[in-house]
């Protein structure tokens, strides 16, 4: 018996826009099925929809042969634990309170007691193996983004769940954290007979943790297997759009899956965008194509030069200088303004109507397998100085697109201190290009 059976599960946002189209899949007890697939592909829309947060549109879902929307909010919390990408509690709660969460679906009040034997040694096992019990009187927003993620982790842990679906679990952890909690989710889906449904940007990690895999690719199944039979290297360069590589590793018997770089002749060391401006349009020209990320586009797209249409709100991408090819359009909020800000090589743009987007051009380059967690990166950024200066009259909702391009020819890795000097480096950017915005509307 499948302990998780997803049938034909379609949804999406507003009346038109699909986002998961058809998908099904059934994982077992003991089992670890990893979600897989470029940005845009609708990996953590199918897991809102798998907890029970995102209404589908048709299809089922069903844990242990009983439809989730059967289950009373107490059932569903014992059988499914969800931890999202973007998880920021409101309240000033204590690295602790945060955990007790977990028990809330085993309280006959509203808070855990105090005095309960079996909670208390739920949460301090919970906390103790995600390594924050140390941290228990911390407030939850005095921890570093890696801290917070466990403690979120270890709330999950405390509600012991049937199933756990998991949206990039370990987005924030360093090296050492991200090897730990993997072998520790594996160790749990297997010892505990659990099941574990988890959206992964690390391929490799994937390969060599999970059971079986499940490829999305524009909101479809492009395979659903073990990893060596889903990581194809035809199948991964086409879902991915970019020249990616798979070796088999006999000693663990996992596929290692890695991407080639551009010949070093090829590469460009950097490539600033030529910005011209009107009161109608700002423009921007690459002397080279760039890499276009943005989550409504729902895959990677390319261009060369990309305008803005501040009277009717559209970003314009088009595939060549002449602009003969329009090859995508976003479209935003009529009347927009723009603010624009450098540093180093790094560019920023802000645009803002009755809706708002941002925009970070990489000029050295950036590595695909990075993009998401910049643009989660920059999503926080943005969040917390809107939080703090509420004064603008900016909402956290009317951020709808959080967009990043890069040189195609400099699609490479970079090591954790090169990271880490650019993650200071933008947040700094992000901050000092809205405070522009805020002196003009001071």
């Amino acid at each position: 018996m499948s302990e998780v059976q997803v049938e034909n599960i379609t949804a999406g946002y507003g009346k038109s826009s699909t986002v998961v189209d058809r998908v099904s899949f059934m994982a077992g007890a003991g089992e670890m099925v990893g979600v897989v697939g470029p940005n845009g592909s609708g990996k953590s829309t199918l897991l809102r929809v798998m907890a029970g947060l995102h209404e589908a549109w048709s299809g089922s879902i069903q844990y242990k042969d009983k439809p989730l929307n059967s289950f009373t909010s107490s059932e569903r919390a014992k059988t499914v634990a969800y931890l999202p990408q973007f998880d920021e509690l409101a309240a000033a709660y204590s690295a602790r309170q945060v955990v007790e969460m977990g028990r809330y679906a085993y309280q006959k009040s509203w808070w855990p007691a105090a005095n309960n034997k079996k909670d208390e040694q739920v949460i301090q096992n919970a906390m103790r193996q995600m390594h924050v019990w140390t941290k228990r009187f911390h407030s939850f927003h005095a921890l570093s983004g890696g801290e917070k993620q466990r403690v979120l982790l270890a709330r999950l842990l405390a509600q012991e769940p049937e199933c756990l679906l998991l949206d990039e679990p370990t987005n924030h952890l360093d090296i050492h954290y991200r090897i730990e909690l993997l072998n520790y989710i594996r160790s749990w889906a297997s010892e505990q007979n659990r099941t574990v449904i988890v959206v992964m940007h690390d391929i490799q990690a994937a390969a060599l943790y999970c059971d079986r895999v499940l490829m999305l690719s524009e909101g479809r199944v492009e395979a659903f297997d073990e990893p060596a039979a889903v990581f194809d290297e035809r199948r991964l360069s086409e879902v991915y759009q970019a020249d990616i590589r798979v070796s088999l590793q006999h000693e663990i018997k996992a596929p290692a899956v890695y991407w080639r770089p551009p010949k070093q002749e090829d590469n460009i060391l950097n490539v600033p965008l030529s910005w011209s401006e009107t009161p109608d349009q700002c423009q921007a020209v690459s002397s080279v194509t760039l890499n276009v990320y943005a989550p409504s586009l729902k895959k990677l797209v390319y261009g060369t030069v990309l305008s803005v249409d501040k009277i009717n709100g559209d970003l314009h991408i088009f595939e060549d200088g002449l602009r003969r090819r329009s090859a995508h359009i976003i479209h935003f909020s009529p009347g927009m303004r723009i603010w624009k800000k450098s540093s180093g090589p790094r560019e920023a743009v802000f645009g803002a109507g009755r809706s708002c987007f941002l925009w970070l051009h990489m000029a050295e380059g950036w590595p695909a397998q990075e993009i998401s967690a910049l643009q989660l990166y920059i999503q926080r950024k943005a969040f917390e100085w809107m939080y703090y200066h509420t004064n603008t009259g900016l909402s956290l909702r009317a951020l709808e697109e959080i967009m990043v391009t890069a040189p195609v020819k400099k699609n490479e890795t970079f090591s954790e201190e090169q990271l880490h000097w650019h993650y200071l480096h933008i947040g700094e950017l992000i901050e000092s290009l809205l405070d522009d915005y805020n002196s003009d509307f001071g």
